[in-house]
C-alpha cells in the first residue's frame, strides 16, 4: 500500500517536493535535520539523502529495452513543462537529462491507476505503461528558459548505495553531500524523464521524473497550447 507523507514523515520533508506526494512504504526512511536545512534554503533532492537509516530499496528502473524510438514534439513540449517546474522547485537554472527515458518502477503503478477514478485519468496511465515498454531516445528539442545538456547515463550520488570496497561509510556519505552541495552552489540538477502517457482526449499527461535516489509523478494539463504542472499529490519514492 502507498501511503501519504503525513501518515509517516513526522519531519514533513517530503512535502517540499511534490506537495504531500504518496510515499511507498518500502522507501520510507528515517531522516534527521532535514528541516534545518531546507530552512538554510537547500534544494528539496539534495537533503533527502542525509542521514537515512539504511534500508533495503525499492527498485526504481526497469531494464531498458531497444531499439530506441523518437518522441514527438507533443512529447517534448510535456516535458519541457515537466522539467521547468521541477528546476524551479529545486531552485536550478541547469538541467542535466538522460537521453534515454526512463522507466517507472511496476511497484507505483498500483498507486498511480488509484491516484485517479476517471475515464480520462486511466486512459492517460494506460498510455504510459503502453509507452514503459519502449525506450525513447530524447534529443535538444526542449522550449525551455534553462540551460540543459543532455548526458548518456545518471551519475549516482546519494541515496542507499554502498560504498566502495574498503572506504568508510561515513566518509563515503560525507563526500555525497560535498558533491550534492557544490550542485546547490552551482544551481544545478540531473534528471531522468518517462515518456509521457496522454489521454486519448490529448488534454491530460503523466510523467515520471526522477534523480538518482527518488522520483515521483506529476500530471500535467493543457490549456491552448502550453502544459501546466498539476499541484495534486501523485505517487513518489525515495531510496
Amino acid at each position: 500500500m502507498v501511503v501519504k507523507n503525513s501518515e509517516r514523515d513526522p519531519l514533513g520533508f517530503i512535502s517540499i517536493l511534490a506537495r504531500n506526494t504518496r510515499i511507498h512504504p518500502g522507501a520510507q526512511k528515517q531522516m534527521i535535520g532535514t528541516q534545518y536545512l531546507h530552512a538554510r534554503g537547500m534544494p528539496f533532492f539534495s537533503i533527502l539523502f542525509i542521514a537515512l537509516v539504511l534500508v533495503s530499496p525499492i527498485p526504481c528502473f526497469e531494464a531498458q529495452s531497444t531499439p530506441t524510438l523518437p518522441l514527438e514534439q507533443v512529447d517534448y513540449n510535456i516535458l519541457s513543462g515537466a522539467i521547468k517546474n521541477f528546476a524551479a522547485m529545486d531552485n536550478a537554472v541547469r538541467v542535466s537529462i538522460v537521453r534515454f527515458t526512463a522507466k517507472p518502477s511496476k511497484l507505483l503503478i498500483p498507486c498511480l491507476i488509484e491516484a485517479g477514478t476517471t475515464t480520462q485519468w486511466q486512459s492517460a496511465v494506460n498510455d504510459l505503461r503502453r509507452r514503459s515498454f519502449s525506450t525513447f531516445i530524447i534529443e535538444s528539442k526542449f522550449e525551455m528558459p534553462l540551460k540543459y545538456e543532455l548526458a548518456d547515463t545518471m551519475e549516482e550520488i546519494g541515496g542507499t548505495r554502498n560504498p566502495p570496497l574498503g572506504k568508510d561509510k561515513l566518509q563515503f556519505l560525507q563526500e555525497d553531500m560535498e558533491k550534492l552541495e557544490s550542485r546547490t552552489q552551482a544551481r544545478f540538477t540531473q534528471v531522468e524523464v518517462s515518456a509521457p502517457g496522454i489521454s486519448d482526449d490529448g488534454q491530460l499527461a503523466i510523467v515520471y521524473i526522477a534523480v538518482s535516489f527518488g522520483g515521483h509523478f506529476i500530471a500535467l494539463h493543457k490549456t491552448n497550447s502550453s502544459w501546466s504542472v498539476d499541484p495534486n499529490p501523485l505517487c513518489g519514492w525515495i531510496s
